[in-house]
């Protein structure tokens, strides 16, 4: 048909927006918040999957969408081995820039990697790690990305002088620092890309980080933490006291066990960033993953006093004997060890596990501690348990100043046609504050939810 358009017809800007629309790495549903209190790196939700085939498909019709969408499919990416790192390094003027988010599984630097094991093979002889060249091969790496936000790595106890390093090299210290020798080469066929001047960032990485996460790789040696007498943490001290515009913190060591102090520590850094801020610092969502020793009300008492401008925090605890909530006495005692959480006055999302919930009726199993919390912490306005399988039951807390100003579109949103919906999904109603308990349903988080 003559003068009819396609979409490569359309101006660029109109196809960046048809292609986020199909399909956004950044865009944070109301699951991922939940399920991994940030959007999901690794998106297993089939919907999601199929979004991501489609922008695929659609990259491939034509050499100017393909421009279009080739700066969303490299918004996030992983790293793991030192192949892709180089190639990262290496493309840093073209796609490299796209990159706002990254995952580095520092197993890359192993003796037992497949990469390792296949130089060595031509080489004969097998060369000890040195934190020398990976501090300064991840530092190249973070220096070829000037749009990087959100920074997660996999590390371990055998990592900690590789990052520590690392971050006095992004971060430095005052002049006084006599910096290291740095190597002159990396084992490394392409040890020269290690070296080649980086692009000038307009803004430094530590002013762009808005999120970080540190995941256990591997559980440390047997009495490891009895010889070093370190803390689980330490190597990212330095990182959390130089990061104004931190906002989301993962501390996962989900498999060994993280001493409380270890936590605390970690946020005193974050006290010490707020204390000299140059301006109002953000609100920090905080999420721990693995067994705590010395888990309780003494451990949350420190935890309010050393840090509170907390808004959201997830506490993901596998137990070997979990809390049994149909137990006579125990969402009491749940409540009893949440208790100092009311000393947080910015909390607004709060999950906490793992429980043992009978599968019949959950919501009402945990109603009562729903309740209690939220007479204990006004601000609150998400709680979870999480179960032993994995799975955590939300519900909303409604006060009635918020249900009653967000009117009948909300209401009509929630009422079927036959008055089914939010009414028939409603945990129960405190008299005495007036507040609804209610299941959570997608699109309620934007409503209970708002940044102050």
């Amino acid at each position: 048909m003559p003068g009819a358009m396609s979409l490569a017809d359309l101006p660029c800007e109109i196809i960046r927006m048809v292609a986020r629309t199909i399909y956004d790495p950044l865009k944070i549903t109301q699951k991922d918040r939940l399920t991994w209190g940030i959007f999901s790196t690794v998106d297993m939700d089939r919907d999601r999957q199929n979004s991501l085939n489609a922008l695929i498909a659609l990259g491939m019709t034509c050499r100017k969408i393909r421009r279009e969408v080739k700066g969303i499919l490299f918004t996030c990416v992983r790293v793991h081995d030192q192949d892709k790192g180089v190639e990262l390094i290496e493309h840093r003027d073209t796609w490299g820039i796209y990159v706002r988010s990254i995952i580095i599984d520092l197993s890359i630097f192993d003796n037992t990697s497949d990469q390792f094991i296949k130089q060595n093979k031509m080489v004969g002889t097998v060369r000890p790690r040195s934190c020398w060249s990976e501090s300064t091969f991840l530092e190249t790496l973070i220096n070829s990305l000037p749009q990087l936000e959100h920074l997660c790595f996999f590390a371990d106890v055998s990592d900690e002088p590789t990052l520590v390093l690392l971050f006095s090299k992004l971060i430095p210290t005052p002049p006084s620092y006599i910096s290291p020798p740095t190597p002159t080469s990396l084992d490394s066929p392409t040890s020269h890309l290690h070296h080649a001047p980086t692009k000038h960032i307009h803004k430094p990485f530590a002013q762009r980080l808005r999120s970080f996460s540190w995941r256990l790789r591997a559980p440390p040696p047997s009495s490891f933490r009895e010889f070093a007498r370190s803390s689980t943490f330490v190597s990212i001290h330095h990182l959390i006291r130089h990061t104004p515009n931190l906002d989301f913190l993962v501390l996962d060591a989900d498999m060994d066990y993280t001493a409380s102090p270890d936590i605390l520590a970690v946020l005193e850094q974050m006290a010490q960033r707020d204390k000299w801020a140059e301006s109002k610092p953000p609100k920090l969502s905080l999420m721990l993953c693995g067994p705590i020793l010395g888990w309780g009300d003494l451990f949350l008492q420190d935890l309010v006093k050393v840090y509170s401008n907390i808004k959201e925090l997830f506490i993901d605890r596998p137990l070997t004997s979990p809390l049994v909530l149909d137990q006579v006495g125990a969402p009491d005692f749940l409540v009893g060890d949440l208790l100092p959480l009311a000393h947080l006055p910015h909390l607004q999302t709060l999950q906490i596990g793992s429980y043992q919930i009978p599968s019949g009726n959950k919501q009402q199993h945990i109603l009562h501690v729903t309740r209690l919390l939220s007479r204990y912490i006004p601000s609150l306005r998400i709680f979870g348990v999480l179960d032993t399988s994995g799975e955590t039951v939300w519900g909303g807390i409604w006060p009635k100043t918020l249900w009653m100003a967000a009117g009948t579109g909300i209401a009509d949103k929630n009422m079927g046609e036959e008055g089914e919906g939010k009414m028939d999904r409603c945990w129960g109603v405190d008299e005495e504050t007036g507040k609804w308990f209610i299941g959570l349903e997608d699109g309620d988080l934007e409503v209970l939810v708002k940044d102050e």
